[in-house]
């Protein structure tokens, strides 16, 4: 059987200068490409990207925290429903002392069959402007948690 022997090309429409392009391969074959939008551009475009915010002040921690968690997301989910996927977080430091200090977050993962939170932190932004979060996530603020840490070893 003959092989088929083909020639790619992409032709770029826009501007008033419509242009052939060079479509490029690596060794084995593979399209190279380079994503055109910026990170989560579509599914931001989707409605699927959502933020929480806590708007009272917390109390900055002294020592690793084992019995409150201070913001707690929790996938309310049916079993096989969405995952969750956090792009950031962020905390801001509105008072500090004239003694030397360290900034840091403790992110804290819950595992499964925890009771679900109370629903408080309710300010919620939409990255592409939907009105309301019809969602089943739960945000929470100073829940009770049990220490579940272990140790490294040394």
């Amino acid at each position: 059987m003959a092989g088929i022997t083909s020639l790619l090309r992409a032709i770029y429409y826009g501007g008033g200068n419509e242009a052939e392009r060079s479509v490029l391969t690596d060794r084995p074959g593979n399209l190279l490409m380079a994503q055109g939008m910026s990170p989560y551009a579509e599914m931001t475009r989707k409605g699927q990207g959502w933020s929480a915010m806590n708007t009272t002040a917390l109390a900055a921690l002294v020592v690793r925290p084992s019995t409150v968690a201070n913001c707690t997301l929790f996938n309310n989910e049916p079993e096989g429903g969405l995952t969750y996927v956090v792009d950031r977080a962020f905390g801001f430091n509105l008072v500090t002392t004239t003694a030397e200090a360290r900034q840091g977050m403790w992110l804290c993962c819950h595992p499964k069959g925890l009771v679900t939170p109370t629903n408080d932190i309710t300010a919620r932004g939409s990255h592409s402007c939907k009105a309301n979060y019809g969602g089943r996530a739960v945000v929470d603020t100073n829940m009770t948690v049990t220490d579940l840490a272990v140790p490294l070893a040394a």
